[in-house]
This record gives structure tokens, C-alpha cells and sequence, in this order.
């Protein structure tokens, strides 16, 4: 079946500019042609109509937790697996139906979620699987609550930490993820904000144990995603080979330099943040999940994780260091996605075009995947939403689903509300 997207309002989130009265072929999940104007259709075609819509590159979360489907994170290791099976279900459709084509995981993925949408079981967005968090005892992936919980590592349908301490251990976790066909590591390099026996301003694991995660998986040809909420978080990661820092508060101008030198990307997260700030007790919060966003002790100045996060983000920029769309969602929180995308706007200071561009092409490229998607250019895979309105100019377009009018991912259309 050939597609063809017609007389759209196109962004194709490499140049700077929309092309208007936009054309795009589409023939075996593969985009095959861009054209602007009209030509004969061929009777063979399936043409959507996109006049005064907006075609663009299907949104990517490089921050996920949407296996995870409880508020409190360490609660899901408590609900019956099928329940929890069901949820993720459900949240996978939610983003999708939010315009998102790919995520990554950012822990307590699994591989079975991977197969469930590639073979059609779930309207799913592509997944890049991690699998557990990697955690020192009673560090950020440690949800046992002061001895008090006993909570297995694995859990059927989820798989949220991996507790690892020491050299050996480290390199052990390392494998045994890859042998579980994960797409990366993703390491807890300080303490966190939703777990229950650490704090943000504690580094974790040494600068030893953070290159065996790093070699292990350049052997595996994949590469390692690191949590930080403090300064010296982010240098060992940019020092030891980490390709993205997750959150990244706090950043200093040292360290964001070492971050440029070695490649180094950041991956901001703000929206968790907001989320939990505005809704997060009404919503089954921990006490310590609010208390620690409010006051992390992170920074002299007493700056909450929100202020550290928007400092970051706005100073990787300036250094022009690549920084994308993180929600870092989880529970009810899958759906809304694009407000993390909204907040670089109206936080960080992006334009709104910038912004759509790093929740496409800068975040493909954070994922690997800058020659199969990302943007609207031809051989690359055809992930493509179109949109009502000009998310370009007003990037609360985005944020509706409802304005989200079509979802293809690779080829396939998984929402289609175009009359």
C-alpha cells in the first residue's frame, strides 16, 4: 500500500523553515518522496488530505517510565502482574495517542513490551528497552523502604532495579541486561527524589564502577544513560563515557564545558517535576518524593530541583550542548508527554520550533537513531503525526491529544480522527 500525505503545512525539523502545500509518499513504512505542489495520483494510492493541518515528525520521549504504573515508583512491585500488565497497556496507547512514535526507557522496562507492540498486541510506540535501574544498595533504584519492604528485583512484566555493589557486580548487572536484549543501561550515578533512603546531593557509585557500566556496554555496541542531580554526578558522567545525562541539575559551567569536549547530551526533565509539584500528593506522592523536590541541598543557594533543572538546561544550551525532551512520566502521568516539550519553551527558553526539534531530531540523534528518524526526510522510517494548528508558533498545539490528528509509525497508522 503506498500513502500519500497531501497539501500539508510541513516541519521537517532539520531546516527552520515550514513548507506549505507539502506532499509525502509513503510505501513500505518508508517515506519515498517529499514534494511541494500538486501532482496526478496514481490509482493505486491511499491520499490523506492534510489542508491547513501541520505534518511533522512523530514525537519522541527519550525519558520513559512507562512501564511503571503506579505514582509511588516502588508500588508497582506490590501489584498483581496481570493488573500491572493491563496498565501498561493502557499507557502505551495513551502516548501513542499523545503523537509519541518512539520512547526510551528509563528504567523498569522489559522485553516482552518490546515484542507485544512489534507483533501488533499493543498500539505501542517504538520501545527502547533498558530494563532495571542500576543502583547501589539504598541508592535511587533502591525502593525497599528502611528495611521495612522487601521488594524481589523482578517481577513478571516488570523489571524496576537491579541493586549492584562493587566492581564485579557492576560488570554482572552489565551482562545480564544485554542478555535480556536491552537497548542501553541506564545508571543511577547520584541519589533521587522518588526513592525512599537516598538524597539528591549523595553521589553513588565511584568513578571505577561507572566505567565498567560504560566499557560493558560499548562491548555490546550500546551505550549507557546516567541519572544526576548534583554537579559532580554530571562530571564523572561526562568524564567516564555516559552519552546522556538524565536531569543534569545543577550543572556548573566547568562541568557543562567537559560535557561539549567529550559529547556529552542532556536530557531535561522538568515536566516530572511540575507534575509532581502541582499534583503529586493528591496522586499517592511519597512524603519524601515532595519533600526532597522542594529542598535537595543540592546547591548553596537552596535552589529546589526545579530551579537546578531549569539552570541546567538553559546552560547546556548557551554552551551548545545537545539537549532533549525528557517527561520522564510514569502512572497516570502517560499521555501528557508534550508538556515537557511545552517547558522548554515557557521554562528554558527555547522557540517553540527549537523545542519540537528536541523532541525529534536532537532527541533521535541522543537515541541513535538519527538515520531512521526524527525528521521528515526521504529512507527514513515514516513515524509522522499530523497536527491541527501551527505547533511551531504556538507549541500548546501540542499538548492536546485531541489536536493530534493522525499517528504513523512506520508506515502504519495507529490514530486517524481526519474526517
Amino acid at each position: 500500500m503506498i500513502t500519500e500525505l497531501s497539501n500539508g503545512r510541513m516541519l521537517d525539523c532539520v531546516g527552520d523553515v515550514p513548507f506549505e502545500n507539502a506532499n509525502i509518499i509513503v510505501e513500505g513504512g518508508i517515506i519515498k518522496d517529499i514534494y511541494t505542489g500538486t501532482r496526478q495520483h496514481k490509482t493505486d494510492v491511499m491520499v490523506v488530505n492534510c489542508e491547513g493541518k501541520t505534518i511533522m515528525p512523530g514525537l519522541i520521549d527519550a525519558h520513559s517510565h512507562y512501564a511503571v504504573t503506579t505514582v509511588d515508583m516502588g508500588g508497582v512491585l506490590t501489584e498483581f502482574p496481570f493488573f500491572t500488565a493491563l496498565k501498561i497497556k493502557s499507557q502505551l496507547e495513551k502516548i501513542v495517542d499523545a503523537g509519541f512514535t518512539t520512547i526510551r526507557d528509563g528504567g523498569g522496562g522489559h522485553w516482552s513490551h518490546k515484542e507485544a507492540v512489534n507483533s501488533g498486541l499493543i498500539n505501542g510506540p517504538r520501545i527502547l528497552v533498558c530494563g532495571p535501574l542500576m543502583s547501589v544498595t539504598g541508592g535511587h533504584g533502591d525502593f525497599n523502604v528502611r528495611g521495612t519492604m522487601n521488594y524481589a528485583s523482578k517481577t513478571p512484566f516488570i523489571n524496576l532495579m537491579r541493586l549492584c555493589d562493587g566492581e564485579d557486580d557492576c560488570r554482572k548487572a552489565a551482562r545480564e541486561q544485554f542478555q535480556m536484549w536491552c537497548d542501553h543501561l541506564k545508571i543511577c550515578i547520584t541519589g533521587g527524589c522518588a526513592s525512599p533512603n537516598d538524597e539528591p546531593w549523595q553521589v553513588h557509585l565511584s568513578e571505577t564502577e561507572i566505567r565498567i557500566f560504560c566499557e560493558e556496554a560499548a562491548a555490546h555496541g550500546k551505550y549507557v544513560m546516567a541519572h544526576s542531580l548534583n554537579d559532580e554526578g554530571n562530571r564523572l558522567a561526562a568524564e567516564c563515557g555516559v552519552r546522556s545525562i538524565e536531569h543534569g541539575s545543577y550543572l556548573t559551567e566547568g562541568t557543562a564545558q567537559l560535557m561539549k569536549n567529550n559529547g556529552t547530551r542532556l536530557v531535561s526533565t522538568t515536566a516530572v517535576v511540575w507534575w509532581a509539584e502541582k499534583y503529586g500528593k493528591e496522586n499517592g506522592a511519597s512524603e519524601w518524593f515532595l519533600r526532597k523536590l522542594a529542598n535537595p541541598r543540592c546547591s548553596p543557594d537552596g535552589a529546589s530541583i526545579m530551579e537546578g533543572s531549569i539552570r541546567a538546561a538553559k546552560l547546556a544550551t548557551d554552551c551548545g550542548i545537545p539537549v532533549g525532551s525528557g517527561s520522564d512520566f510514569f502512572g497516570v502521568m502517560c499521555g501528557g508527554e508534550a508538556m515537557n516539550i511545552k517547558f522548554l519553551v515557557d521554562l528554558v527558553g527555547l522557540s517553540p520550533y527549537q523545542a519540537l526539534k528536541a523532541a525529534t531530531s536532537v532527541n533521535a540523534e541522543i537515541l541513535c537513531l538519527k538515520d531512521k528518524t526524527g525528521s521528515i526526510e526521504t529512507e527514513k522510517w515514516a513515524d509522522i503525526i499530523i497536527v491541527d494548528g501551527n505547533p511551531d508558533e504556538d507549541i500548546n498545539v501540542i499538548t492536546e491529544s485531541a489536536k493530534i490528528r493522525m499517528v504513523m509509525k512506520d508506515g502504519k497508522i495507529l490514530k486517524n480522527t481526519l474526517s
